[in-house]
């Protein structure tokens, strides 16, 4: 049958996904409006962006002079960091594909990891970096990066750029997720951190049945408060793993028998 597919990180990262999503799988559609729904082709899942989450700046770009290279574990920390007027003349040590085409697209030289905080730390160890780094993240960030890689023999400061801040979730909003989700069969809520994971209880019960794809375990073990949903955990933690994941459950949507009618 069909499904909806829910985004629910800050906008701009929810847009850029479903448009990834759409590229690479063919799904049509145009802007629903203010709900932002993407009313898709017949066969095709729809998507709803319905942020839960939204970036705030919140701290200045620490001098970079003394540093040798820049860590970063988010796309929101290098749009932090350009924002902030920070240096592209250092390397950038990125958690992963998407966050290093960032650091990339502003002309810095950037190394990518498999997406996790481990990844990471192994990594920038067996270059053998002498330090020392700045780790450049988020108020919510996870993974004491700095703290590991100061452990490890590499110094490393950290300082925090942004925050995520919770965006309440109106009774307009409940009443377009309903609107849409009658359309279909299933929700698939796609899930890049813990934060996110746990951000979804906010929309309270689903109107349909959910399923979510997680990023990682930590993010499945954040789903306490939808014990309701089927779970999953993507193959990798990374963006075109997630693609592929959400993908399959689309396909596993299409093979449903529709829900029974309410009438």
């Amino acid at each position: 049958m069909s499904a909806l597919i829910l985004l629910t990180r800050p906008r701009a990262a929810s847009e850029r996904f479903a448009q990834e999503f759409r590229a690479l799988y063919h799904v049509h559609g145009s802007d629903g409006g203010e709900g932002g729904a993407l009313v898709a082709s017949k066969q095709a899942p729809q998507i709803m962006v319905l942020p839960l989450a939204e970036i705030v700046p919140c701290g200045p770009v620490p001098d970079m002079s003394a540093y040798r290279g820049a860590v970063f574990t988010s796309q929101n920390a290098v749009a932090a960091y350009a924002l902030g007027g920070g240096s592209r003349d250092i390397p950038a040590y990125c958690v992963g594909d998407v966050t290093a085409q960032a650091a990339r697209d502003l002309g810095m030289r950037a190394m990518s990891s498999d997406g996790t905080a481990e990844e990471l730390i192994a990594d920038i160890c067996a270059k053998g970096q002498n330090g020392p780094l700045m780790h450049l993240r988020g108020a919510q960030g996870r993974g004491r990066v700095a703290q590991r890689l100061s452990a490890a023999g590499i110094p490393c400061d950290e300082a925090v750029l942004y925050r995520q801040d919770d965006v309440p979730v109106s009774v307009q909003n409940k009443a377009d997720l309903t609107a849409q989700a009658a359309q279909a069969d299933v929700i698939i809520a796609p899930v890049f951190s813990p934060l996110g994971a746990a951000r979804l209880s906010l929309l309270g019960e689903s109107p349909a049945p959910m399923w979510v794809l997680a990023i990682s375990k930590a993010a499945a073990n954040a789903l306490d408060g939808r014990g309701d949903a089927r779970i999953e955990v993507a193959d990798r933690p990374s963006s075109d793993a997630m693609l592929a994941g959400l993908k399959r459950l689309c396909d596993a949507a299409e093979r449903l028998e529709g829900r029974p009618s309410p009438h």
